[in-house]
């Protein structure tokens, strides 16, 4: 598979905010190609400080059920250690603001809790989001940065 390394660059540069969804961090994180080819390109990104990079406390949630599944304090230790230490991240938790548009885009999309807080987030945020999953598309005003678009 090609990358299209330029094109996700230019993504990037449309919004100096991301919000990172669950599944380009986990991609990230286990190495998965061709994603974590591109997310290592926004993290870098971000530790050059030429992004900021957010994450919800929903992701931190999500992104810790498996490591806790597996009973592997190391695989829990390891992800919190990434969490933490993102380079030019930051952690955001759902306030009024991003709970009131989470219920508000549930209610006119019926998108899944998780996924309207992540939505919310990045739009209260005035923010892109990384993601892969192409049905946040539908998310009205939300910049998506859909990772499968820059892989042909």
């Amino acid at each position: 598979m090609a990358l299209r390394r330029s094109r996700f660059a230019e993504s990037l540069a449309r919004s100096p905010r991301v919000v990172w969804d669950t599944a380009p961090l986990i991609y990230h994180l286990g190495g998965l190609e061709p994603w974590s080819e591109l997310t290592t390109i926004a993290i870098d990104t971000m530790a050059a400080g030429g992004l900021e990079g957010v994450v919800s406390t929903v992701t931190i949630a999500e992104m810790l059920v498996r490591p806790f599944q597996t009973g592997n304090p190391e695989t829990v230790a390891e992800c919190e250690t990434f969490l933490l230490a993102m380079p030019g991240a930051s952690i955001v938790s759902p306030d009024y603001a991003i709970a009131r548009r989470a219920a508000s885009l549930r209610g006119s999309l019926g998108l899944r809790m998780p996924d309207a807080l992540i939505c919310a987030t990045a739009l209260e945020l005035d923010a892109g989001l990384i993601t892969n999953d192409a049905s946040l598309d539908r998310v009205p005003e939300l910049d998506i940065i859909l990772l499968s678009r820059f892989v042909r």
